[in-house]
């Protein structure tokens, strides 16, 4: 089809998808759920955590990446940091 000027048009409806939302790159729904399973060990759902002092949530921190994982060969993310941190 033509256009007034000219021009040809696609006349072709676009695509359009319906579905499954693409997700980001890299993106892991498990290891998120894996994450807030092992929270779940420390801190109980719905817990405020504003009764706890920082020193408690570091400990907390430093446990989470002391555990070995099976994405980084089964080193601790603490483990695969150092080097990197001592460059």
């Amino acid at each position: 089809m033509r256009d007034d000027t000219g021009l040809e048009r696609n006349t072709t409806p676009a695509a359009i998808s319906c579905g499954v939302p693409i997700r980001p790159v890299g993106f892991k729904p498990m290891a998120k759920e894996n994450s807030s399973g092992l929270l779940r060990q420390y801190f109980p759902k719905g817990t405020d955590l504003g009764v706890y002092s920082q020193e408690d949530l570091d400990y907390v921190a430093w446990e989470m990446n002391d555990r070995p994982r099976k994405r980084l060969d089964y080193l601790k993310p603490n483990e695969m940091i150092e080097p990197l941190l001592l460059r």
